[in-house]
C-alpha cells in the first residue's frame, strides 16, 4: 500500500472524527449545525473552556473564543498530548502519520520502534546539561560567535550588549551523539528568579533562510518567561513592562526606539515564547503590580487576541470582591471567586459557570453563542458576501450586550468600571509590518522609491533609512566605533 501524504489526511479524515479520537464529545447543546466537541472528565461533567467548533466548511475547527482554525495537521501537531499514540520529544510530523494511519486502517512500519526512540530525554529541563557560552563586552573572540544568530535579524553589537546578560549559546549532545547548539534564552518563574526552567531557542539560519524555532526540552514554558533589563531593573521595581512573543522582537523594539527613549535602559523586558499564558500573566502581575504593561505583541489578529486575554486578566487581578448579591446568582459568583465577572468571561461562559444561571439568563447566553458561531463562520466563508458578514457581526454583538445587560441587571450592579487603560499600552510596529523584527529589517515596497531619491544627499533624509551597518571589532561598553563599514551602495555616512 503506498505511503500517504498530508494531502491524503485532510482529503480522507474528518475534523469531527479527529476531536473523537483526541477524547472530545460532540454537545448536543449546540445543535448540529456548527457542531461543537467538548471534553468530559471521570464524572462525565464538561470541562470548562475545553470546547472546539467545527467550521461551516466541515474541514477544519477553532476554540472560542479565539478565533484560529485549526486543521487536521495543524491539530494534532499544536495538540499531541491528546492522542494515544503521542510520547514525550516525539517528532511531530511523524505523529501525524501515526494517527492519522490509524484512523484510516493504514499499517505504518515500524510504530514501536518509533515510539521506543521517542520515550528518551523525558526528564525536566536542567540548565546544568548544557555547555554554555555567554558574550563578553570586551572580548571580540566571545562575540562573533553570536553572529551568525544576530546577523540576519539586524541587530546590533550595541544591543546585544546591552542585553548580554539574558542570553547565552547553549550546547548539548544527544544520546545518539549528535550535538545541538542555539541561541538560548532563560526562562525564569518571576518571583523565582534564581532558577532557570527552561530556554526559548533560535537556530542557525538555514540555506532556505529558515531556522529552529522552540523551547528546549523539559521547559516550564507555561510559567516561565524569558525576562530582561539592560540596566538590571527588577520586575517589583519596573515602571515599565515591555511584552513580546519572542526574545528576538524585544531586542530589535529596544534598537529602534532607544535613541528616541533613553529610559528603555530601565524597563524590563518580556517574552512568553509564543503564545502568552494566563500563569504567565498572572505571575508578573503579581510582582509588578506598580508597573505599565506595554504590550508589544505580533500586529496580526493572533497577537490582538493575546491584547484582550491579557486585559481580562489585568480585570480579574484588579477587581475586587462583591456583595450583597441576590440568591439567584449567589451560585454564579461563587464560581467566580465572590467577583464580577469580566466581559471576556461571559463572551465564552464556561459550562461551570453556565449551569449556575437561571434560565432565561440561559436562554439570552444560548442566543447570543449561536449568533457568535454563525458570525464566526461567516466570516470564514467565500460564499458570503461582506455585507452579509458585517450584518452577522452586528446581531452577534447585539446578543452579546444584551446579555451582559441583563447579568448585570439581575445583580443589581453596574459592570465593573476598570482603570486598566491608564496601565495599558497597546504598541505595534509602523503599518505594513507584522512584528518589531519585521520593521527593523525591512522596508516597505511603497518606500522603495521614495528612498531611492533620498539617497546621496543629505545626511538628514539619509538617517531614515534603516540599513545593516557591520562594525569593525570594538568594545561596545564605550560605544564608540569611528569606522564603519556600510553595506548600502548608496550611503557613506550612517548613524548608529
Amino acid at each position: 500500500m503506498p505511503d500517504l501524504t498530508f494531502e491524503d489526511y485532510k482529503q480522507r479524515v474528518s475534523i469531527q472524527d479527529l476531536l473523537i479520537d483526541a477524547g472530545y464529545t460532540l454537545n448536543k447543546r449546540d445543535g448540529l449545525r456548527y457542531p461543537a466537541y467538548v471534553h468530559l472528565d471521570s464524572n462525565g461533567k464538561k470541562i470548562p473552556g475545553d470546547k472546539f467548533v467545527v467550521t461551516a466548511n466541515g474541514l477544519c475547527c477553532f476554540k472560542p473564543p479565539v478565533i484560529k482554525n485549526f486543521n487536521i495537521i495543524s491539530f494534532i501537531t499544536e495538540h499531541p498530548e491528546l492522542f494515544k499514540d503521542y510520547r514525550p520529544g516525539m517528532d511531530k510530523h511523524r505523529l501525524v502519520h501515526l494517527v492519522c494511519c490509524r484512523i484510516l486502517n493504514h499499517p505504518v512500519e515500524n510504530i514501536e520502534k518509533d515510539i521506543a526512540i521517542a520515550r528518551q530525554n523525558t526528564k525536566p529541563f536542567n540548565i546544568n546539561d548544557y555547555k554554555l557560552s555567554r558574550f563578553h563586552a570586551s572580548d571580540w573572540e566571545s562575540q562573533k560567535q553570536f553572529c551568525p544568530f544576530f546577523k540576519p535579524r539586524g541587530i546590533d553589537l550595541r544591543t546585544q550588549c546591552a542585553f548580554r546578560q539574558w542570553y547565552v549559546l547553549a550546547e548539548r549532545n544527544s544520546e545518539d551523539g549528535t550535538t545541538y547548539k542555539n541561541l538560548s534564552f532563560p526562562m525564569y518563574i518571576p518571583d523565582k528568579m534564581d532558577k532557570c526552567v527552561g530556554f526559548e531557542e533560535r537556530g542557525y539560519i538555514n540555506s532556505d533562510g529558515k531556522s529552529y524555532r522552540g523551547m528546549a526540552k523539559g521547559s516550564n514554558a507555561s510559567e516561565g518567561l524569558w525576562i530582561g533589563s539592560p540596566n538590571n531593573t527588577t520586575l517589583s521595581k519596573s515602571k515599565d513592562v515591555l511584552w513580546f512573543e519572542s526574545a528576538y522582537d524585544a531586542m530589535a523594539y529596544y534598537q529602534l526606539h532607544i535613541n528616541e527613549n533613553p529610559s528603555l535602559k530601565d524597563s524590563v523586558f518580556l517574552s512568553t515564547g509564543g503564545n502568552p499564558s494566563v500563569m504567565q500573566f498572572y505571575g508578573i502581575l503579581k510582582v509588578a503590580d506598580g508597573a505599565t504593561h506595554h504590550l508589544c505583541f505580533d500586529n496580526d489578529l493572533a497577537g490582538n487576541q493575546y491584547v484582550m486575554n491579557f486585559k481580562d486578566a489585568y480585570s480579574r487581578f484588579c477587581n475586587s470582591s462583591v456583595s450583597d448579591i441576590p440568591n439567584e446568582m449567589k451560585s454564579f459568583i461563587d464560581k467566580l471567586g465572590g467577583r464580577l465577572p469580566t466581559s471576556k468571561e461571559l463572551s465564552y461562559l464556561e459550562e461551570d459557570l453556565y449551569v449556575e444561571l437561571p434560565t432565561d439568563l440561559q436562554k439570552a447566553y444560548r442566543k447570543y453563542e449561536s449568533a457568535a458561531e454563525e458570525a464566526y463562520c461567516c466570516n470564514q466563508s467565500s460564499l458570503v458576501c461582506q455585507e452579509e458578514k458585517k450584518e452577522a457581526v452586528e446581531l452577534a454583538n447585539s446578543a452579546f450586550a444584551e446579555f451582559k445587560s441583563l447579568i448585570f441587571e439581575r445583580l443589581e450592579t453596574n459592570e465593573p468600571s476598570s482603570s486598566i487603560q491608564t496601565k495599558i499600552i497597546r504598541e505595534t510596529p509602523i503599518d505594513g509590518y507584522k512584528d518589531f523584527n519585521d520593521e527593523l529589517l525591512f522596508i516597505n515596497k511603497e518606500d522603495v522609491e521614495k528612498i531611492y531619491d533620498s539617497n546621496n544627499t543629505d545626511l538628514k533624509n539619509k538617517c531614515r533609512i534603516r540599513t545593516l551597518t557591520y562594525h569593525f571589532p570594538y568594545n561596545p561598553e564605550t560605544y564608540n566605533c569611528n569606522q564603519r563599514n556600510p553595506h548600502n551602495g548608496h550611503s557613506k555616512n550612517l548613524l548608529h
